[in-house]
């Protein structure tokens, strides 16, 4: 096997030269290398077999490029020769050893004892790092979310406290306490849009820029080959929106609910708003207290 880089336009791509015909059974590589045809991988025109994310990233090669989602993004296979050709390599990087071998034949150690003998990363491995790097991911979403909900719920109990008088006015004009509410949710749905989306692009281009250096570190300290470039799927686009809503919602429901439990001159009256306020206050000491017996 030939280990070796391939210059990109966004960094470089891992290529590994192999044995099609020979590759031992179980390896991680069999199933890119049965996605296509054997035959493709090898003479003077042989391909490279690259995931459909990686292959942008080798256009000045697109004729000698077969697309695969088998193959891992950031990677590119070919036959030891093609692999060779494109290294100016020649001998081999290293050899994979069947675990299984015949009784009667000499040890390895005896034949080549130069050859360092290495137990491959398993999948397991690299699927443990990357449980735990979502692991992770997850708690500090959620963390911020619960942040975020206590600063959405300070401005909004803020801005319907300061809003008292133009309440007043608009129920003394015969706005119905529903028709004011269905205002002041679409209001908020409306802001809630507007700052998802500001949201997801900030965090996009703090993803984008640290993404590969994070894609070097775990190259270098694991081995793991990971797509250095960050693309956003339309599934992010609309979950990041929803989660801004669902938080505005949670956040504000407080205050929609005062603002129709008052009577329309009641805005005016600050012990009316104070009572409605103690009563929710009440509420959240209660469900605060609940919280904290479950913790404990």
């Amino acid at each position: 096997m030939i280990d070796t880089w391939l210059p990109a336009t966004e960094g470089r791509v891992r290529l590994l030269g192999i044995d099609p015909f020979s590759l031992p059974p179980g390896s991680s590589l069999e199933g890119a290398v049965t996605s296509v045809d054997a035959v493709d991988l090898l003479g003077p025109g042989a391909v490279l077999l690259v995931n459909p994310a990686t292959a942008p990233r080798l256009s000045h090669m697109a004729e000698r490029l077969a697309q695969s989602t088998e193959v891992a993004p950031g990677l590119a296979i070919a036959d030891v020769e093609t692999a060779a050709q494109f290294a100016d390599q020649s001998g081999f990087s290293r050899l994979l050893i069947l675990p299984d071998q015949p009784l009667k034949q000499p040890s390895l150690a005896d034949i080549a004892p130069a050859l360092i003998i290495e137990a491959p990363d398993t999948a397991e491995d690299i699927a443990r790092l990357t449980d735990s790097f979502h692991l992770n991911l997850t708690a500090f979403g959620f963390l911020s979310f619960a942040v975020g909900l206590f600063i959405v719920n300070g401005a909004a109990g803020l801005a319907f406290e300061q809003r008292r008088p133009m309440f007043r006015t608009l129920r003394a004009l015969g706005v119905t306490s529903r028709r004011l509410v269905c205002l002041l949710a679409l209001e908020m749905l409306c802001l809630a849009i507007v700052a998802g989306l500001i949201g997801i692009m900030l965090g996009y281009l703090i993803a984008a820029s640290l993404l590969p250096d994070v894609a070097a570190t775990l190259r270098g300290l694991y081995g793991a080959t990971v797509e250095g470039t960050l693309t956003l799927s339309p599934t992010w686009w609309l979950s990041g929106i929803g989660i801004a809503v669902l938080g505005t919602a949670v956040a504000s429901v407080d205050g929609l609910f005062r603002v129709a439990r008052l009577a329309p001159l009641a805005p005016a009256k600050p012990r009316s708003w104070a009572m409605v306020s103690g009563h929710a206050v009440r509420q959240r000491l209660y469900a605060a207290a609940a919280c904290l017996t479950v913790a404990l």
